[in-house]
């Protein structure tokens, strides 16, 4: 499995504003295109992250993923022209942003949502208590994280993809750059050596968008293959 590309609704204007290089409405991020579809969206999927392409040699993946929107891009496409994870090297974003560190997804069934991704081949990495509550469950999908957050008081419905972290190899320049109104402080992120800091509403952003330091091998706990009761 790989992360090809990401619908967003919003406005490329909006990205190049915060300091991401778009060609049209297309922001590369790693192997990773950011297809933005416009602020002007109507119907009930109309904000934040509206689906993903996933590069994936299965027949066994659907449409909908427990309800995120999904399509499968195998590299025979008819129209001769793919997405994402390409050989074309992605730009040199003014924010430092190099690499999507992870992708968001919340849900309020969580054995549900990994049951879904796991039968639609995705391997089930770690699953931890967050406390209040709440876990979270890793998978990879090629170079970046999916992390599936489980929120049993949410209202029940589908999962949806939520929220996305990038890499940048100096945080305090990235927080720099886009300003106190629109940045928050880098701190300490939940993994053991790194430091995170976030897109405030001012940013104009309909997607919550985390920026991390790059990850700390030697500090960090490899994930867990077993599944734990949730």
């Amino acid at each position: 499995m790989t992360l090809l590309a990401l619908d967003i609704a919003d406005d490329s204007g909006a990205w190049r504003a915060l300091g991401f290089a778009a060609e049209g409405t297309t922001v590369r991020i790693g192997t990773t295109d950011l297809v933005l579809k416009g602020s002007d969206l109507t119907g009930p999927a109309s904000t934040g992250i509206l689906g993903w392409t996933i590069g994936a040699d299965s027949d066994v993946v659907p449409d909908l993923i427990d309800g995120i929107t999904t399509r499968v891009d195998n590299g025979d496409r008819s129209d001769g022209h793919g997405v994402g994870g390409g050989s074309a090297n992605a730009p040199s974003h003014t924010n430092g942003v190099s690499t999507i560190d992870h992708v968001v997804a919340m849900t309020p069934d969580l054995d549900r949502t990994i049951d879904a991704f796991t039968e639609c081949g995705f391997e089930l990495r770690r699953v931890r208590d967050a406390g209040g509550g709440r876990h979270q469950a890793f998978f990879w999908v090629g170079n970046v994280v999916l992390e599936v957050v489980g929120d049993p008081k949410a209202p029940s419905g589908p999962a949806r993809l939520w929220g996305l972290a990038f890499v940048t190899d100096d945080i305090d320049a990235t927080a720099a750059f886009l300003g106190p109104d629109r940045c928050t402080k880098p701190g300490a992120a939940v993994q053991k050596g790194r430091r995170i800091c976030s897109l405030t509403p001012a940013a104009g952003l309909s997607v919550p968008v985390a920026f991390m330091t790059p990850h700390d091998r030697q500090g960090e706990t490899s994930p867990a293959t077993l599944r734990s009761p949730v």
